[in-house]
């Protein structure tokens, strides 16, 4: 999956995407924060991204196609807690899709946010609820496709608006 950057060992895919630090862990991937290194060399942007490192299996799916579905339905959809879909691509056998990132390091996935119901659940509830009425979502979807911020703000991957993630159901962790 990549080469290693030098100055930081972080793992970079296709010499463009370096993967940060993991967020979420669970069937649906990993999720990372992450910078695109050649806005950050062109640019001399922070370039502050997301990146869904999909499941293993996804390799064998048609990753133009779910990329071209989640990017005109979260268009359709213009909600601005969804994380737009920038680019996608493979890297030694691993599918992944590359996001906006709030604005904020502070992200956590939903998955960290056990025990008592937090504020970050109830928007995410709010939020969700006319998604899965009507069928861009799956009831049970994936928390680690959730991310929280400041606490209270609910961001969804836009990778989550993808058929193969309805009915997603594995045991999920957080890192």
């Amino acid at each position: 999956m990549g080469a290693l950057i030098e100055s930081g060992k972080h793992l970079v895919l296709n010499n463009r995407y370096a993967l940060l630090s993991c967020i979420a862990v669970s069937g649906a991937g990993k999720i990372y924060r992450g910078r695109d290194l050649e806005q950050v060399k062109h640019q001399g942007l922070e370039s502050r991204i997301l990146i869904h490192v999909l499941p293993n299996e996804a390799s064998a799916w048609a990753l133009d196609a779910l990329f071209q579905h989640i990017t005109i339905t979260s268009q359709r959809l213009a909600l601005p807690w969804i994380l737009t879909p920038l680019a996608y691509g493979h890297d030694n056998g691993q599918a992944y899709v590359v996001l906006a990132s709030p604005d904020t390091w502070e992200v956590q996935s939903l998955l960290a946010q056990a025990g008592q119901p937090s504020p970050c659940q109830r928007n995410a509830s709010k939020n969700l609820k006319p998604l899965i009425k009507n069928r861009y979502l799956d009831e049970h979807i994936d928390p680690a496709l959730l991310l929280c911020v400041a606490g209270t703000d609910v961001h969804i991957l836009a990778t989550a608006l993808s058929p193969k993630f309805s009915n997603w159901k594995n045991a999920a962790r957080t890192v």
